[in-house]
């Protein structure tokens, strides 16, 4: 089955697997990180998702949300209907002035029960990570390598930005582990910096991908052999209809033509035994010889019926006196009892 893509309106990164992408942005400039977060957030809205922007200083609240009005006319609707949250990361991250993954992964699931009782196919996130200090610092990377399995088993995207200013080496190479793959300004334009975790998923989808053409393969084969079994059978069984209904067509004409032949034989042998009476009853036998040329004529009728039936002859009708052929019915069981 092939993979749903949603467009991630970045694009470097151009479209990625629906649900379960967790990447991050290392930027310089609040205009690099607007550049981004306005594509990335618009193209959520168009795709009917549920779109949840986190902003940390020094981007406001009433920036992130005059940019975005500027790419797309009709924020304020989807800011009305609730299909879009603009909120601080320290009221988001920072409830009651300390962080707490534990508390953070619990009001993910929360949010993502909630989106979904409304009928949103997910929610694409964004968060900045300037509040964050160095004594949370291992605390926040053990809930982003926890966030990983959340992503992983629910309809949820995630795009973390960090300031490239605040990060030394030790703090990039947590972000690069923690993260599938990172955005980064090399030579002036934005690349994709793939991490070991991206480069195992690739590796696991090309084995999958071969492991499907390789079923595939074997599939097609077995339906076209199969496919070649029933034309087999379909022919066979074709076979035995015509032969069922050849003999089917003889044992009816086969009953037509020896009812007037069983019923001239009988009146034959009234005569004879007519002709053998003391003295012998003419008159009778005449009559018998009589209803055999009858019954002969009759088989040749029915024969010459169904030599018109095989060359498509127009039916013919043909008066029948129902009087005549019940005294013939008594004659000849008459006769059989004689």
């Amino acid at each position: 089955m092939a993979t749903e893509m949603r467009r991630t309106g970045i694009d470097v990164v151009g479209d990625v697997a629906a649900w379960g992408a967790h990447f991050c942005l290392f930027y310089e400039t609040k205009e690099d990180l607007l550049d981004t977060l306005i594509s990335y957030c618009k193209s959520g809205l168009e795709n009917e998702e549920y779109c949840l922007w986190i902003v940390a200083e020094p981007l406001r609240i009433e920036e992130a949300t005059d940019a975005l009005r500027d790419a797309v006319p009709a924020l304020d609707r989807y800011l009305a209907d609730s299909r879009l949250e603009i909120v601080s990361a320290r009221d988001w991250f920072l409830q009651g002035g300390t962080f707490d993954g534990k508390r953070l992964t619990a009001a993910w699931y929360e949010k993502l029960a909630d989106v979904s009782a409304r009928g949103y196919p997910g929610i694409r996130v964004t968060g900045d990570t300037t509040w964050l200090s160095k004594k949370d610092w291992g605390h926040f990377c053990d809930y982003e390598d926890g966030l990983n399995e959340v992503i992983g088993n629910q309809r949820l995207a995630v795009l973390c930005t960090y300031p490239l200013a605040g990060c030394g080496a030790p703090e990039i190479l947590d972000v690069v582990r923690t993260h599938q793959f990172v955005l980064a300004r090399r030579h002036g334009s934005w690349d994709i910096v793939e991490t070991a975790t991206l480069k195992r998923a690739k590796s696991e989808i090309k084995r999958l991908n071969d492991e499907l053409e390789q079923r595939v393969v074997k599939r097609t084969s077995e339906l076209m052999l199969a496919s070649e079994k029933l034309s087999e059978a379909r022919t066979e069984l074709a076979h035995v209809n015509r032969v069922t209904t050849m003999g089917q067509l003889a044992a009816s004409i086969s009953h037509e033509i020896m009812q007037p032949i069983g019923a001239a034989v009988t009146s034959a042998e009234s005569g004879l035994l007519w002709l053998d009476a003391e003295p012998p009853n003419l008159e009778r036998v005449r009559q018998a010889l009589g209803r055999v040329v009858k019954d002969g004529k009759r088989a040749g009728e029915i024969i010459g019926g169904i030599r018109s039936l095989i060359k498509k002859a127009p039916p013919q009708k043909h008066g029948v006196d129902i009087k005549e052929v019940v005294l013939e019915v008594i004659t000849i069981a008459r006769g059989e009892v004689v």
